[in-house]
């Protein structure tokens, strides 16, 4: 499921607010973690990359998903000492997952994780051309 088809099937309330009954959020975005296990998404926390998703773990409270940092995004200003060398996990409990423009997030937490596969191939061709400030727009500056 991408993004547009969720922002289609549920309203605003439900992809968006918080808190909000935990099983519903679970039904709703459920079908884009399932699938994400050998795939690419745009990873925002501290840094900013393209990196494949390893493994996702699923539990009626929460999920979490560990990923491997494949291309770095620079970013004008920033020091990239928090860049991972290994596998990094993260993850949020249902009731504060929510969909944020383009992007999925949860309150409290600093990621944001795009995750429809145009974004990512989009960005992945933005960073290997040296266009940062082009993946940067299409995602964290995303208007």
């Amino acid at each position: 499921m991408t993004i547009k088809e969720l922002k289609e099937k549920y309203s605003e309330i439900d992809i968006n607010s918080i808190p909000i009954d935990s099983k519903l959020r679970r039904k709703i975005f459920t079908p884009i973690f399932s699938n994400l296990t050998g795939f690419k998404i745009v990873y925002y926390d501290k840094f900013m990359c393209v990196a494949s998703v390893q493994e996702i773990e699923i539990t009626p409270v929460s999920f979490s998903a560990t990923v491997i940092p494949y291309l770095k995004i620079e970013q004008a200003g920033t020091i990239n000492k928090y860049y991972p060398t290994a596998p990094y996990k993260f993850g949020a409990n249902w009731i504060y997952l929510r969909l944020d423009k383009n992007c999925l997030s949860a309150f409290g937490n600093n990621w944001k994780i795009w995750t429809d596969p145009d974004i990512v191939q989009l960005v992945e061709e933005y960073i290997r051309n040296g266009e940062f400030e082009k993946a940067l727009e299409i995602t964290l500056f995303e208007k």
